[in-house]
């Protein structure tokens, strides 16, 4: 529709140019300009879709922030717990090593 358009204007344009009157002129700047805001137009409305697109890859992403952040502070409290665990067992595998030689 576009190269249409753009096609049409082109051929009006050449007519005009080719010696008509002051009403032609004047018919072919608001068909120029006509046509010029239509492509701004399209350009506004392909924009307003990248925006909208990259404003839901952010949300997606800071929602992908917020669990890792959740996750490496769940880590962060479980890590002492489970090498004081760690501990214990390997003290009591110790203690039974040394006490279960004697019995």
């Amino acid at each position: 529709e576009r190269r249409l358009a753009d096609r049409e204007f082109d051929l009006r344009r050449a007519r005009a140019a080719a010696g008509q009157g002051d009403w032609e002129q004047r018919e072919e700047e608001f068909m120029r300009l006509n046509l010029q805001l239509r492509k701004l137009e399209e350009e506004v409305e392909a924009r307003k879709k990248t925006e909208v697109q990259m404003a839901d890859k952010l949300l997606e992403e800071q929602h992908r922030c917020m669990e890792l952040r959740f996750e490496h502070e769940q880590a962060t409290v479980r890590m002492p717990r489970l090498e004081a665990r760690l501990l214990e067992l390997e003290l009591l595998v110790a203690s039974g090593s040394s006490g279960g030689g004697t019995t």
